[in-house]
């Protein structure tokens, strides 16, 4: 399938869906692209017997998303399942913001030049083992998400020029482990693990108007593990269930500029 929209904003778009089935094996595939760009002016006045003031001021904004996703659904054969799938995805833009503000006769001029990129990526693999029927199975799962997010911008007013640069990076992984069994009284027992590892950064570089340069990091680092039984069954119109669940919880974060840490 292919598709594509304009639209009067000053934006396009694209796609591309494909998905072919054979036999024991479905196959899929997504592009995706669009563009748009949007320019904004803007102007105000004041004149008066003590002061004249005039401002304007142009927003620029040109940003791109380009994105990719595939998978695959293997089946082994009537008791064996396997499915991967994974996608990229790119949204950048840029954003130049002009001021320009005369007042009298002093003329002055603000520019602000920022470049945002927003990068992701999300992987996912499930596995599925059938036993005697529908309710007795064992399920593996992994998956695991990566963001990243760069943000730079360059400042100028009048002569003095900053600029500073922003990197926030996310990165999750996800392991679950299920299995459930049904008996003949009717009693179905399952029971699970969930591990989670979640590992986070933050940096930030400024170089600033009078010259001194600062940076800081900051890294964070969480585990969680869940372990959990549940025990269900049915009489007629009636249900009931009873759980346990356990979890566990660590984490680490750290100020690496200020020397502070913090375990818990």
């Amino acid at each position: 399938t292919l598709s594509s929209s304009v639209s009067t904003n000053q934006q396009y778009r694209s796609g591309l869906a494909l998905s072919n089935g054979l036999g024991k094996v479905n196959l899929s595939l997504n592009l995706n692209f669009s563009d748009r760009e949007r320019d904004a002016r803007n102007s105000r006045s004041r004149i008066s017997d003590i002061l004249n003031y005039t401002q304007s001021g142009d927003n620029l904004f040109d940003g791109q998303v380009k994105s990719i996703k595939g998978g695959i659904d293997w089946f082994l054969d009537e008791k064996n399942e396997f499915s991967f799938s994974g996608g990229y995805t790119d949204n950048s833009h840029d954003i130049i913001n002009t001021t320009r503000i005369v007042e009298d006769a002093a003329n002055y001029q603000f520019l602000s030049d920022n470049r945002h990129e927003h990068l992701s990526a999300e992987y996912n693999v499930n596995y599925r083992r059938s036993f005697r029927n529908k309710n007795h199975y064992l399920e593996a799962e992994f998956h695991f998400t990566d963001n990243r997010n760069d943000l730079s911008a360059d400042y100028q007013a009048g002569n003095e020029f900053r600029d500073d640069f922003l990197e926030y990076d996310s990165k999750v992984s996800n392991f679950s482990l299920d299995y459930v069994q049904s008996f003949s009284n009717g009693l179905i027992m399952e029971n699970g693990v969930l591990y989670t590892i979640k590992d986070v950064s933050n940096d930030q570089v400024i170089n600033d108007y009078d010259g001194i340069n600062q940076q800081n990091r900051f890294v964070f680092d969480e585990n969680n593990l869940g372990l959990y039984t549940l025990i269900k069954k049915e009489w007629g119109d009636l249900k009931g269930q009873f759980g346990v669940r356990y979890e566990g919880f660590w984490s680490e974060s750290q100020f690496e500029n200020t020397e502070l840490q913090v375990n818990r």
